[in-house]
């Protein structure tokens, strides 16, 4: 997280000013679901995970939402980018 926000710092991104980070962790897999709910129901600009269960229960919760993964295992058999080509598009796309 803290190469994250550093990352978006140098981009001029600064948490209070015109970032806000709305930490979320689910506890158990099969709080997911309910946490990526949660999460849309926020609007968020973006949503940043690093979860294959929470990826793919935000991919289920969102289609308008720009989901950025940053660990994720098998993401094209996963379904969840069409290819690592093409990263942007999904399979559904």
């Amino acid at each position: 997280m803290v190469a994250l926000q550093r990352g978006l710092s140098d981009l001029g991104y600064v948490e209070g000013r015109n970032l806000v980070v709305v930490p979320r962790c689910a506890a158990r897999v099969e709080d997911a679901t309910p946490s990526a709910r949660d999460l849309v129901l926020l609007n968020p600009d973006v949503i940043v995970t690093w979860s294959n269960e929470l990826t793919d229960a935000l991919r289920r919760a969102t289609s308008k939402i720009p989901i950025v993964f940053i660990s994720v295992s098998a993401p094209e058999q996963r379904g969840i980018v069409a290819s690592l080509a093409r990263p942007g598009a999904t399979s559904l796309d």
